[in-house]
């Protein structure tokens, strides 16, 4: 991987754990308030344990042992109501230490962070070679009950239409072919909808008096909805079809429309988002499971595996970073901002 490459995979990485330094500390400042510890254990422990993850593939030694440390401090109250107050502050300075490490100002240790560290539970890097190993059956499995997963599947689907009728029939054939559907008449109020709803796809009306289809997608991509949109219209042409691929819809239905071939567009689009949301899923459980899965190869003296797997991580980071990228590009421009 080019020098520049790797640059910029790192200044996402540090973006992104920036991000999630911040996500932190707004839970922690809410248990501080609220209690519930153990209602917002998982959310932490995960943040912690990515974060270690990345920064043992970065080498940032400094910030990976203070994760390592900070993850072993929380699991202390994994089922506790409430954090005492000395270690509140423990837990927000070191958030603080990890965010001026990130962007290059070193500051003070936390007070009492690695105090008692031979007390708490063991480091991942202690973990037995027979556990660590058992990371790549565990992934396998992940990826190979993907397809069969996809099978089994509720698709959630919004149907937006100025014509009560239309949506009527749509409802229903969706319904039939096992869809959970939602339907809005009105474009301004389906747009709220859609983001607390979070669907699988979206078929619009092209033609509707409060708003058109793509003024409706517009909107939707500047709230950051990236779900498929499929439009419907009665009215093609050459001009409307290269709009809708400019703006990136995933097609566009013809009314009158053929029912079997509404159900299958309707069931690709949704296939090939949750496809996504699974491969997105999937690159983050690597990146969780990769700081012990680094310590068990090199445990095991099996430098140049280390290697292939360091570099085989980049890549896909740097691959996803790239898809990302790429979509809010797309966004951008769409929203006339580039």
């Amino acid at each position: 991987m080019a020098i520049n490459e790797i640059d910029d995979l790192l200044e996402s990485f540090k973006i992104e754990s920036l991000e999630s330094l911040q996500t932190a500390e707004e839970i922690f400042l809410k248990i501080e308030k609220e209690g519930g510890v153990a209602k917002h254990f998982d959310v932490l422990f995960r943040l912690f344990h990515s974060l270690k993850g990345g920064t043992a593939m970065f080498e940032m030694k400094d910030l990976q042992t203070t994760f390592h440390a900070l993850e072993n401090k929380l699991t202390r109250y994994k089922t506790a109501d409430s954090i005492p107050a000395g270690d509140m502050v423990i837990f927000l300075k070191g958030i603080d230490y990890c965010r001026g490490l990130f962007e290059g100002t070193k500051g003070e240790i936390p007070a009492g962070l690695f105090a008692d560290e031979s007390k708490q539970v063991v480091p991942e890097s202690g973990k037995s070679v027979a556990d660590a190993s058992n990371l790549a059956s565990k992934v396998s499995v992940e990826a190979v009950s993907v397809s069969s997963h996809l099978e089994k599947i509720t698709f959630t689907v919004c149907i937006i239409d100025d014509e009560d009728e239309l949506l009527d029939l749509m409802r229903i054939l969706l319904e039939e072919a096992g869809f959970v559907v939602h339907t809005f008449n009105r474009p301004k109020a389906a747009i709220e909808a859609v983001v607390d709803i979070k669907p699988d796809v979206i078929l619009c009306d092209m033609a509707m008096p409060e708003m058109t289809g793509l003024v409706f997608h517009k909107n939707l991509l500047e709230k950051g909805v990236t779900t498929p949109l499929i439009f419907i219209s009665g009215h093609l042409n050459k001009s409307l079809l290269i709009d809708v691929v400019n703006q990136g819809a995933d097609g566009v239905i013809e009314k009158p429309f053929d029912n079997d071939f509404v159900v299958a567009m309707a069931t690709g689009s949704a296939r090939k988002h949750r496809m996504t949301q699974m491969i997105d899923r999937t690159v983050n459980f690597l990146l969780y499971q990769y700081s012990d899965f680094d310590d068990y190869l090199r445990q095991s003296g099996k430098h140049e595996i280390r290697k292939v797997v360091e570099s085989e991580m980049s890549s896909l980071i740097a691959q996803r970073k790239f898809l990302r990228d790429l979509m809010k590009e797309h966004r951008l421009k769409v929203m006339g901002k580039k």
